[in-house]
């Protein structure tokens, strides 16, 4: 049995989080004494680490503290929160249904030039 990582696949309604897939490869190899080993791989994170036993370790380790990847991570939630705050304000939300009455006025104008 498999105790290395917990991860929520969708495939048992007791686990808790988010369920995503992950991509498993195995490579199966035959040396030349005709013996027949394997490779195993995943794709992405399981349980949040990236480093599991009989898993090849990542090429690149994008969760090590203070990586490109953690440290954009954190800018890109940054930006989110802003776009969510902008998006909430009285001067977008009128100028977003200014913007849907003039499309709506624009669309009704073409149909009535067609009629003609």
């Amino acid at each position: 049995m498999q105790t290395d990582f917990e991860h929520n696949f969708g495939l048992d309604n007791s686990k808790k989080g988010a369920i995503s897939g992950k991509m498993f490869g195995v490579l199966v190899v035959q040396n030349q004494q005709n013996e027949i080993g394997y490779i195993t791989a995943v794709s992405g994170k399981l349980g949040e680490k990236n480093k599991h036993k009989k898993f090849v370790p990542p090429v690149y380790d994008m969760l090590t503290k203070d990586s490109f990847f953690l440290k954009e991570k954190e800018t890109l939630r940054n930006i989110s929160i802003e776009l969510d705050r902008l998006e909430n304000t009285a001067e977008y939300l009128k100028l977003r249904t200014l913007y849907e009455q003039e499309t709506n006025k624009a669309a009704d104008d073409i149909t009535e030039k067609k009629k003609l």
